[in-house]
């Protein structure tokens, strides 16, 4: 039987490897689900002051993220200003519609 308490924690994201801000977001929650015993979705969307339900449609690619969410978000997800500047970034790229933009 797997004990969970003895597995190495998993090494934290770090979103300048990052090419989408969707697998960013995936691993940087599954990261804080193994680090923190009392991590939610949940609470961190309510910290975020956003609905519970828009952070799943974002990551399963229903919805876009969007500037005016990442700017409530992204304080909460403990990036230097580099990195949430890179975010930024994926964000942007993720929502342009044209290799151009």
């Amino acid at each position: 039987m797997d004990n969970d308490t003895n597995k190495p924690a998993p090494p934290r994201p770090d979103v300048v490897r990052y090419h989408h801000y969707r697998t960013f977001l995936k691993e940087w929650l599954d990261y804080r689900k193994a680090t923190e015993e009392r991590f939610s979705l949940r609470e961190l969307a309510r910290r975020a002051g956003l609905s519970s339900a828009y952070l799943p449609y974002i990551l399963s690619g229903d919805r876009p993220l969007t500037r005016k969410a990442l700017s409530k978000l992204s304080p909460h997800l403990g990036l230097s200003r580099k990195e949430t500047t890179h975010l930024e970034m994926l964000v942007d790229l993720g929502a342009s519609s044209s290799q151009e933009d």
